[in-house]
């Protein structure tokens, strides 16, 4: 497999293809010889996509990098300008020689989303698991109260082959639909059961039904601001509800009896950790 002569190109009359390996340096000449009718640049997918290279998780996966018969690169600039910025060479699919018009009908499918992806993996409720799996992805990198790109799907892919048992959570998740989406609770579910099963099983059931609660309980002043919360216009950010329910699962871990339950971020208030 042959690194791509580009020096030269200057466009086809006809429509080929081939699977070539593109240096750095070769990204920076396409990107400089050819002119690149693309959308306006993301600095935050190159470097995304950069990172990807970085660790070595670029696959060829078909999707080309794309000229006219001019020899105007028209779809591909991300993808050369983080090969260029990660210093790493990439092998992909590239085609030539495409109508100069066929621009306009690039990207018109839609992005494949994480229960895309679960649904590829032969999950049941696959986009309930979708949903969860990205609150898990946030979680886990120290994210569910700030903004962070979204990942790639090959870390997705992954997150959702390591985690099958969030499938377990699922019902539960739903059982409590008219407190919280159930994707977060499944979410919430999950995270709970890695840390002790049977009090997830039971802080849920009791979540769910509201049965036997006193107003010393956690779990009642948990449900009593999301119930307000339904019949409001003021609705709280997810992570903010995440972030009670994380309160009310370590107070009841604890045995502990509260008059009240609130986080506040304006107050510097740490992100509750689920013990």
């Amino acid at each position: 497999m042959a690194v791509i002569p580009f020096p030269n190109f200057k466009g086809a009359e006809e429509v080929s293809a081939e699977t070539i390996t593109i240096t750095p340096e070769h990204a920076l000449e396409i990107l400089e010889k050819y002119k690149a009718a693309n959308r306006p640049l993301s600095q935050v997918h190159v470097n995304r996509l950069a990172e990807t290279m970085k660790k070595g998780e670029w696959l060829l996966n078909g999707e080309p990098i794309i000229f006219d018969k001019e020899g105007n690169l028209i779809d591909g600039q991300h993808r050369m300008w983080a090969c260029a910025m990660s210093g790493v060479a990439i092998t992909t699919l590239v085609v030539y020689g495409v109508d100069n018009e066929v621009f306009k009908t690039l990207d018109m499918g839609r992005k494949r989303s994480t229960s895309d992806i679960a649904a590829l993996l032969n999950y049941r409720d696959h986009k309930v698991v979708g949903a969860a799996v990205y609150y898990l992805w946030k979680y886990l990198n120290q994210a569910l109260h700030r903004f962070l790109p979204r990942p790639n799907n090959l870390v997705l892919y992954e997150l959702l082959e390591e985690h099958r048992h969030i499938e377990y959570s699922v019902p539960f998740g739903k059982r409590v639909k008219h407190l919280v989406p159930p994707s977060m609770g499944a979410f919430c579910h999950y995270v709970f059961s890695r840390l002790d099963q049977q009090d997830a099983d039971r802080f849920f059931e009791v979540f769910e039904t509201g049965e036997h609660l006193t107003k010393t309980s956690p779990i009642y002043w948990l449900r009593e601001r999301l119930i307000r919360m339904r019949s409001s216009k003021a609705k709280l950010p997810d992570y903010e509800v995440i972030a009670l329910a994380f309160k009310a699962w370590n107070y009841f871990r604890q045995g502990k009896e509260v008059a009240h339950l609130r986080w506040s971020r304006g107050q510097n208030e740490a992100f509750p950790n689920p013990v």
